[in-house]
């Protein structure tokens, strides 16, 4: 396949996906889709076959028979596998369908399940509550006016009472968790695996909360109070908006990416004052000893942890090892000096059980993965 056709493709596919492509790209790509007949076109055919796009994608495009890339091979760094991400963003845009098909797998020993609704709220004398069925009434066990439903709880201010808005209490949640807090103002919080959130019973004069780990925020919109989120290495003030925070300590690094509204987001290290003002598709970014710049995101990545997918695009096999491990609440051990110039690209489920997401990496670099309980060692072998 011509490598100028090759790149144009991707090109258009990528800018349609992130929203900034042109009128005439975007008849371009649908036209091309509902040619090849991309979507599922009755009603038995709602969930989305990932695989079977996948190859009529291949198959469209490299029509001098380059040789296609097997489905448990969508991690290989070619534009092949970088085409189904971009394809299965633009399913989901036009779509709205984010399931994914069933994969063939080899199940390995001592399998492990994938996260779940759980979390704890910790209160301000220290006592902690599981948020858990068994634990629905909790205004009796913690004194606050709460409403629980599953996987996520609404704080509702007490009428009465004093106001301060300084007395903080919490919610966390473990590695394997996952759970949503509706907070005082209505605004919805979506906490990843090992994550915490501190906020007052009742906001005051400003909306206020601090995040250690990763979270999706969607802030109501209120135009007299200011809503600040306090994460790692930044401070982001919003008004309304959708965007998403990661800030875990053992990173050493903090990103704010927007996927709707107006954000500012500025630097809480010394030495950099830098502050930005960022539209959709930006991401902040600083770290341990590095100052704040704005970099392009991908909405739809940013998205897709807490529309229940992982999703790589350009990820080292360190930083896809540490994502899955929290979600599966497992340790992942190196029996060699993993690389870091290793690129992973594709999507896939966080509901699958953990030998599914295993089996897809293995092959990208020669691995073998073995569960043993809480840990997974890794062994390269030879191709």
């Amino acid at each position: 396949m011509d490598e100028n056709f090759r790149n144009k493709a991707a090109s258009i596919l990528k800018k349609f996906q992130i929203g900034t492509a042109t009128k005439e790209e975007q008849h371009m790509v649908k036209t091309w889709f509902e040619q090849n007949q991309m979507f599922p076109t009755n009603n038995e055919e709602k969930s989305y076959d990932k695989e079977r796009l996948y190859h009529k994608i291949v198959k469209e495009i490299e029509k001098d028979n380059v040789k296609i890339i097997q489905w448990k091979r969508w991690l290989v760094a070619s534009v092949a596998a970088v085409l189904l991400v971009f394809a299965a963003g633009i399913y989901q845009v036009l779509k709205k369908e984010p399931a994914i098909s069933k994969i063939a797998t080899r199940p390995l020993p001592n399998d492990v399940l994938p996260g779940r609704n759980q979390a704890t709220l910790v209160l301000p004398d220290g006592r902690e509550v599981e948020l858990t069925e068994e634990n629905k009434n909790l205004k009796e066990l913690t004194g606050l006016n709460v409403d629980f439903k599953a996987g996520k709880i609404f704080i509702i201010p007490l009428e009465n009472g004093e106001v301060t808005g300084k007395i903080y209490q919490s919610i966390k949640t473990p590695n394997a968790g996952q759970f949503t807090v509706v907070l005082p103002d209505g605004s919805e919080v979506k906490l990843n695996a090992n994550s915490i959130i501190y906020f007052p019973e009742r906001f005051t004069d400003e909306r206020r909360v601090t995040l250690s780990g990763e979270a999706f925020f969607r802030v109501k919109r209120d135009k007299h109070r200011k809503f600040i989120v306090n994460a790692g290495f930044q401070e982001v003030e919003v008004l309304g908006t959708e965007f998403n925070v990661k800030s875990y300590p053992e990173e050493s690094k903090t990103t704010t990416a927007l996927v709707s509204g107006r954000l500012k987001v500025k630097s809480k290290l010394e030495n950099d004052h830098n502050e930005f003002i960022l539209n959709p598709g930006d991401m902040a970014i600083n770290g341990k000893g590095k100052k704040l710049i704005v970099q392009v995101s991908d909405i739809n990545k940013e998205r897709a942890w807490q529309s229940g997918e992982f999703y790589f695009d350009g990820d080292n096999l360190e930083e896809v090892l540490a994502i899955i491990s929290r979600w599966y609440d497992v340790k992942f051990v190196y029996d060699f000096e993993p690389s870091e110039t290793s690129s992973y690209g594709g999507i896939i489920s966080r509901n699958k059980k953990l030998s599914t997401v295993l089996e897809l990496l293995e092959e990208k670099e020669n691995l073998k993965f073995e569960i043993k309980g809480k840990e997974v060692h890794i062994k390269k072998i030879k191709p």
